[in-house]
């Protein structure tokens, strides 16, 4: 197979933010402490607008359903490197978290498929380790 891995360039990238999910634990007290965010990482990826494959919607967008709950638009993710499910890519301003991965590296990338979440659950570029808060 061909590695596309040297098409990942300036011209064929663009700059996004990366964090992961730091999940709770227990302190030495017994008590629990609450996880947020790893700090924001930026890492360059191709994002492709996925649209919405149910309603044959390319691009942007939300779509209201028949039973009035608004379905999310997705993005696919091109990039040399592995981002692993579950984590939060702030890509144009919009936080997608990564529900699916398909590895290509036998063509030299990895493919991930984002679903759009709304920024009131997470801000942008901020923080929050044990609770704490940082913008």
């Amino acid at each position: 197979m061909i590695s596309v891995r040297r098409a990942f360039t300036g011209h064929t990238t663009t700059e996004v933010i990366f964090q992961r999910e730091v999940a709770g634990s227990y302190d030495l007290n017994n008590n629990w402490v609450a996880g947020g965010f790893s700090p924001p990482v930026p890492i360059h990826v191709t994002p492709l607008p996925y649209g919405n494959r149910e309603d044959g919607i390319l691009g942007d967008q939300l779509v209201p359903s028949k039973t009035g709950e608004r379905i999310p638009s997705y993005m696919q993710v091109h990039s040399p490197e592995e981002i692993e499910i579950n984590a939060y890519l702030t890509i144009y301003g919009d936080v997608y978290k990564v529900i699916r991965k398909g590895n290509y590296m036998d063509a030299g990338y990895w493919s991930t498929l984002c679903e759009r979440k709304d920024k009131s659950t997470f801000p942008a570029h901020s923080v929050t380790i044990n609770g704490i808060l940082e913008v």
